[in-house]
């Protein structure tokens, strides 16, 4: 499906994702086949297009709309500006880190980096009767052991896999 609904309370939030165009061998982003070997293969990356279909098909649906991107800051801009009814783009694959929200036309758009260095967190305040996002606030938190603290379930859980595993983790794979 091109498209999921989260209830949350009773706000409906809608969730939509977009991925990056794939890299050529000279090593730059093109907008051809995948796989020059499977040309049946193909995918479209006119972002701002399918977006505009995105919205048009399930806007009236939901109460909030977020786009979950890996396309990279450049592009997600793009289709903020292009597009009407994207009230959250939750954005990656530029490795950008945003101290705040980056606030275009009605979207917000944040970005929190690579290799897990931080960890953000969007509160968004909705108003039922207005139907409205009210307020909404963005943290960055620097996932060090110093602010955020290892879970010892997930470790143990971790570990219990990677015993499983005992060769695979130390040969090389390319």
């Amino acid at each position: 499906s091109d498209f999921t609904v989260m209830n949350v309370g009773c706000v409906k939030i809608g969730f939509f994702g977009l991925t990056a165009r794939p890299y050529a061998i000279d090593g730059g982003q093109h907008n051809g086949p995948v796989y020059p070997d499977l040309p049946a293969l193909e995918m479209d990356f006119d972002f701002v297009g399918i977006s505009k279909q995105i919205i048009a098909k399930y806007r009236q649906e939901v109460d909030v709309l977020v786009l979950v991107s890996h396309m990279g800051l450049t592009d997600d801009i793009a289709v903020a500006e292009q597009t009407n009814g994207i009230d959250l783009i939750l954005g990656g694959h530029s490795h950008t880190t945003l101290e705040k929200s980056l606030r275009v036309k009605d979207t917000a758009i944040v970005h929190v980096g690579a290799q897990v260095e931080h960890i953000g967190r969007y509160d968004l305040l909705y108003d039922l009767q207005r139907k409205v996002i009210a307020d909404s606030q963005f943290q960055l938190v620097a996932n060090t052991p110093e602010k955020i603290q290892a879970d010892p379930g997930t470790n143990k859980a971790v570990a219990q896999i990677l015993h499983s595993y005992p060769h695979e983790i130390t040969e090389t794979v390319a």
